[in-house]
C-alpha cells in the first residue's frame, strides 16, 4: 500500500482522537460554568473557591479523556499502520481491528502506558547530549549557539516523538515476541539505522516548520485582523490595564491581541496533529519498517545503549528475565 493509501485508511483514528479532544474540553468547560454558576447567589470568596475546585476538576477530567482514550486510540493507530507497512493490507474495520491489537498486545492499559513512557525516558536520555554540547559552546546566555542549540533541541523533540511511536509499531509486528524484548528491540534498530532514517527526520522536521509558520502566522493576522473590525475603535481597549515590574505597561487591546495569538498557536497545533502528523507518521513507519527489513538486531548495541540509559539497561534485564521464565517452566 502507497503512503497516501494507509494515511485515508487509518485517518479515523484522527477524527476520532479529535472529537475525544473536543469531548474533554467541553466536558472541562462544562465542570467549570458549573460550579461559577451554581454558586453565583453565593459570597465571592465561595463563588471563586468552588468556580477554581471545578476548574482543576475539569482540568482532570480532560486529563484523563485524552490520556486512556486519545492514548489508547493512538497505539490502535500505530499497530495499523505498522500492519499496513510490513504487510500492505488493512482490515475493514481499522479502528475494531486497532482496539483488537492493542488489547492483544496488552494485558492492561497499563502496561501499554508503561513502555511508552519507557521508550521516551530512553530516547529522550540518549540524545540530551546535544543539550549538553550546546551549552558548552554557547558560552553566554541568549548567545547563538545556545538559541541554535534549542531549537535543534525543539526538533530533536519532534522526530523522537516518531521514534517512540516506530519502536510501539515494532512491538505490533512481533506478537509472538515479549512487548518488553519488542520494545528494546524497536530502540535498537532505530539506532542502529539511524543514518537512513535521518532523511526522513528531515522531512519531518522540513513539514512541521512550513506548516508552523505558515498557518500559524495565517491565523495569527487573521485573528488580529477580525478583532480589529469587531472591536470598538473609539480608543477605549488601550486604557491601562496591567504595569509589569519592569515598567511595561499592558492595555486590554494588548492582552486581546495576545489571546488572539495564544487561540492561533493552539488551532495550528490542533490541524496539525489531525491532518499533518498521521501522513508523518506513516511516511516515518515505512522508513523504520524498511530499515530494519531483513536485518539482525546488532547484540554490541545492547551492551552500548545499556551504558547510555539506565532505564534502558532496566528495561533489557525485564525482558531478559520474561524471556528466560518459559525456558525454566520447562
Amino acid at each position: 500500500m502507497k503512503n497516501k493509501a494507509i494515511y485515508r485508511r487509518t485517518f479515523r483514528f484522527a477524527w476520532l482522537r479529535l472529537l475525544i479532544g473536543l469531548a474533554g474540553i467541553a466536558a472541562g468547560a462544562l465542570i467549570t460554568m458549573a460550579g461559577y454558576f451554581l454558586t453565583r447567589g453565593m459570597s465571592a470568596n465561595t463563588n471563586m473557591m468552588t468556580t477554581g475546585i471545578c476548574l482543576v476538576v475539569g482540568i482532570i477530567v480532560f486529563g484523563l479523556m485524552v490520556h486512556y482514550l486519545g492514548y489508547m486510540l493512538k497505539a490502535g493507530q500505530i499497530a495499523m499502520v505498522a500492519r499496513a507497512v510490513t504487510e500492505g493490507n488493512l482490515p475493514d474495520d481499522v479502528v475494531a481491528a486497532g482496539k483488537a491489537a492493542v488489547k492483544s498486545r496488552f494485558v492492561t492499559a497499563n502496561v501499554y502506558f508503561g513502555l511508552n513512557s519507557a521508550i521516551r525516558a530512553i530516547t529522550t536520555q540518549i540524545t540530551n547530549g546535544v543539550n549538553a554540547l550546546t551549552n558548552m559552546l554557547g558560552g553566554e546566555k541568549n548567545s547563538v549557539a545556545e538559541t541554535i542549540g534549542g531549537l535543534v533541541s525543539f526538533f530533536i523533540q519532534i522526530v523522537l516523538e516518531y521514534i517512540n511511536y516506530c519502536c510501539l509499531g515494532w512491538v505490533f509486528c512481533h506478537p509472538g515476541e515479549s512487548a518488553v524484548k519488542s520494545t528494546c528491540d524497536g530502540a535498537v534498530l532505530y539506532f542502529q539505522n539511524w543514518k537512513a532514517l535521518l532523511k526522513n527526520a528531515g522531512k519531518v522536521m522540513a513539514i512541521t516548520l512550513v506548516f508552523c509558520i505558515i498557518v500559524g502566522c495565517g491565523l495569527c493576522f487573521l485573528n488580529i485582523a477580525v478583532l480589529e473590525n469587531v472591536l470598538p475603535a473609539d480608543g477605549s481597549l488601550d486604557a491601562a490595564m496591567l504595569t509589569s515590574d519592569d515598567g511595561t505597561v499592558f492595555t486590554l487591546m494588548d492582552l486581546i491581541s495576545m489571546g488572539a495569538i495564544l487561540v492561533a498557536l493552539l488551532v495550528t497545533g490542533l490541524l496539525h496533529a489531525t491532518f499533518v502528523k498521521p501522513y508523518l507518521l506513516v511516511m516515518f513507519m515505512r522508513g523504520y519498517m524498511d530499515a530494519a527489513k531483513d536485518k539482525p538486531v546488532s547484540v554490541d548495541l545492547y551492551g552500548k545503549l545499556c551504558g547510555m540509559s539506565k532505564r534502558f539497561k532496566k528495561l533489557f534485564n525485564q525482558g531478559q528475565q520474561e524471556q528466560a521464565q518459559p525456558s525454566q517452566a520447562m
